[in-house]
Formats: C-alpha cells, structure tokens, sequence
C-alpha cells in the first residue's frame, strides 16, 4: 500500500511539471520556461545547483526538481549536502527574482511585513538531531540523578566557554510550526530557544513559534515569563547573566569583549537590529563595552539569547548579559516617564480613569428617554398555547394547594375556638345575673 501511495503521488507531481521529453531542446524559450515555473516561487525553498527544492502543500514535503533535466523526485538528490546553495534564483537573462525566500534587505521593508512573508513559508532544520552522548569523567562512580551529572564532575563556566556554534539566520530560518497552525486562544505559545540560538532539529514541526516577537506579541505573555515561556525571578543573579527579573523592565543589554572600531556603534546597531527595533545604542571605548536598548522586553529576551557567545565581525565573542540600572538622573527620569506612558495607555485601553476607577459613562444630552414600542403582538400565540407543564412545575401546584387546604383548615378550627370562648363567656355572664337578683343594674 504504501509504494502504490508514493507511485500515485510521483505520477500526481509529474503531471504537473514538464519531463524532459515533453520539452524539445532546440524549439525551447527560456522566457516561456522561466514564465510557467513562476507559478513555483511561492513554494521555492532553496536551489543548489541545478537542483531545487520545492514544497509541496498537498503532501507536506519537499520534492526536488532539476532545472536542467526537467526531471523530479521526491528522494534528496546524491549531490545534494555537497553543492553550496545559490540564492535567490536568477532568471534567463541572469537577473535576480526577488521571491518571497529570497534575501530581502530588512530596512526596506518594516518588521511586520517580514514576518509575514517568513511565515508564508514552513520553517528551516537548522541542524540535524543528535543523539545524546553519555560519557563518565575519570575517577567518577557516583551519579546524581537530580541533577543528571557524575559526583565530582567539572563543569566549564560561561566565561570559559567557546564561541557559539550555531546561529540563527531569519532570512534563511525563519517560518511557520506547529504553534502557528494551533489555536492561539486555547493554548499559550511562546517562542523557541533553540531556533533563536540556531540549533532547531524540528524545523516546521516545532510546537514553538520560529519567528522574532512583534509589538502585539508583548501583550500576550505577562511579567512572570520571558519570551521562551521560562520563569522569571524576583531578582537577577549576581553575574547578571540569568533570566531576568519581573521586577524591572529589563530591556538594556550588556555587550563585552569588543574591539575598538571607529563605526562601533554603527556595526552594534547592524548586527542587534535584526532582532527587533532599537531605541539606542551607546559605546564605551575606554571600557571597550557597549549598551542596547530595545524597545520591548521580549525583543532583548530573544536578543540575548540569539547573540550570546556569537563572533562578532567574525573576530571576537561576544559576553552578553543584563545591565544594571543607569545611575544617570536623566534616565531616571526617563525610565519614570516610560512607566507613565504605560500606565496611561493601559488606562486608556480598559477605560480607566488617573486613579484606577472606571470611567463614568456621560448620558446624552438628548432623548434620555425614549418610546418603546408594543411589542405584545408578537406574543399572542406563545401566550394563548403556553407548553406542557414540567414534573417540577405540577408538584410545586400541588405542594402549594395542599399548603391552602391546610391553611384552610386551620383556619376553620380557629373560628370554631372563637365561636365556643364567645358561648362561654355569655353563659357565664347569664348565671351570674340569676345567682345576684339584688344586683345593681
């Protein structure tokens, strides 16, 4: 079953994309050729050779196809992982297409278009799954399953650590999982740790977003988690170099372990700006160590996490960490200024007065008041054929008759009681008088 499943899909892709004998090699255009295989750019993932590679909606897979041969298979063709990859692609008369995975410059379009653009695309395997490998130093026989280290075990710091291996490129990486394709309203997605680092084995299969945050996505995650939906503590660790604190916006990063240029600043702002937007960037060339700030949180969260440990200019690595509070009184002022803004546009968006209490809604001035229509019309059947009577609604009308029965009846005892006190005491009154004949009148 399954090879006649995969005859009938290579049948299926074949009847769509020219063979080789369909096409005669003298009589051939190139611009009626590069005219049909226009209708591939929205599905081109990436071309290597003559070989490339296209993204079949249908089967959720890639095939590839030879621009050479005409010819298409499903199977990764043998010089696949040793020919370099050529991009974008370039029509007969060796123009570039811009497609919507080829290079586009980030200042020429605004975040949001790119974002969207990326996610019309499934997202890229940075690197291929590896299996764990297991290993004991010497002179270790006890191992901690807690902590899922060998007793006595050395571990290498951050400050000892080599430059990154990986890292992400959204021109290149960027697209849609499986968190783009789920409901948002039922499930809370964040965004991947891996992909921002450039070591993602699942690619489109992800359950985390492949993409960078945008100035809505700010609202969805509350203070007590960063942007990888990792917990947030009440303060930062001592080398500044944790997760974060829910206490203070955190959106300043601290960046050492920098050479001296002349355009510092200039090449800062280059190399952190694909993240997201920047609002400043400042050197120190005595210290050799510069500051960023961004805009939002979650955009430093991700930046931070992206640059770690990276080459900077391909020479010296980066030590990216949280900065401490600016002792500036300016930024002081500043950071008290943003808060307000915050508070008043919060306000604004729940329809909250300067001290926290809902606004009062102002009547209008005319027609307070107002005619309202009879509308008894349009109830006259309901009326005149009401439903049966439930269970609970017949008990209740007995319970209640039986309740007047009773109240009737004791009401009937009542009067009788009444009626006899009045006989009595007029009997009474009579024998009295006949006991007295002398009695006063």
């Amino acid at each position: 079953m399954a090879d006649n499943n995969q005859d009938q899909e290579k049948i299926q892709v074949d009847t769509t994309i020219p063979s080789q004998d369909s096409i005669d090699n003298h009589s051939y255009d190139q611009s009626e050729y590069w005219n049909y295989y226009a209708q591939y750019y929205s599905q081109y993932y990436q071309q290597r050779g003559d070989w490339m590679a296209i993204y079949d909606q249908n089967n959720q897979k890639y095939y590839y196809h030879n621009t050479s041969t005409k010819a298409t298979q499903w199977d990764k063709p043998a010089e696949w992982d040793s020919t370099t990859e050529t991009n974008p692609i370039t029509d007969g008369n060796n123009t570039n297409i811009t497609t919507d995975h080829a290079v586009i410059n980030p200042k020429q379009r605004s975040v949001d278009d790119l974002v969207k653009i990326w996610l019309k695309r499934p997202a890229r395997k940075q690197v291929e799954e590896q299996q764990k490998v297991h290993w004991r130093p010497e002179g270790a026989q006890e191992y901690n399953i807690w902590y899922d280290r060998w007793v006595g075990e050395l571990w290498k710091g951050e400050k000892h650590g080599g430059p990154a291996t990986t890292r992400c490129v959204l021109k290149r990486d960027a697209g849609y999982t499986k968190a783009n394709l789920m409901d948002n309203r039922e499930s809370r997605h964040y965004w991947c740790i891996y992909f921002a680092r450039g070591c993602c084995h699942l690619g489109s299969e992800c359950t985390y977003y492949h993409t960078i945050p945008l100035e809505n996505d700010n609202r969805k995650i509350d203070l007590a988690h960063d942007v990888f939906g990792r917990e947030r503590f009440r303060s930062h660790r001592d080398d500044m170099g944790g997760i974060g604190s829910f206490d203070k916006e955190t959106r300043t990063l601290y960046v050492g372990g920098l050479h001296h240029r002349d355009n510092q600043e200039s090449i800062l702002e280059e190399e952190f700006g694909e993240w997201g937007e920047i609002e400043d960037v400042r050197y120190i060339p005595k210290l050799h160590v510069a500051f960023v700030r961004y805009r939002y949180r979650l955009t430093a969260e991700f930046a931070k996490a992206a640059m770690a440990d990276q080459k900077f200019n391909d020479q010296e690595v980066l030590n990216v960490r949280w900065a401490h509070d600016d002792p500036n009184p300016k930024a002081r002022v500043r950071v008290a200024q943003e808060r307000q803004d915050k508070f008043l546009t919060a306000s604004r968006e729940r329809d909250l007065t300067s001290d926290g209490e809902p606004s009062v809604k102002r009547l209008r001035s005319d027609d307070i008041i107002g005619y309202y229509p009879n509308t008894d019309a349009q109830y006259i059947k309901q009326q005149a054929e009401p439903g049966p009577k439930t269970k609970e609604e017949i008990e209740q009308e007995n319970l209640l008759s039986r309740v007047q029965e009773n109240y009737s009846r004791l009401d009937r005892i009542f009067q009788k009681i009444q009626n006899h006190q009045v006989s009595s005491s007029d009997s009474g009154n009579s024998l009295a008088q006949t006991a007295d004949p002398y009695r006063r009148k």
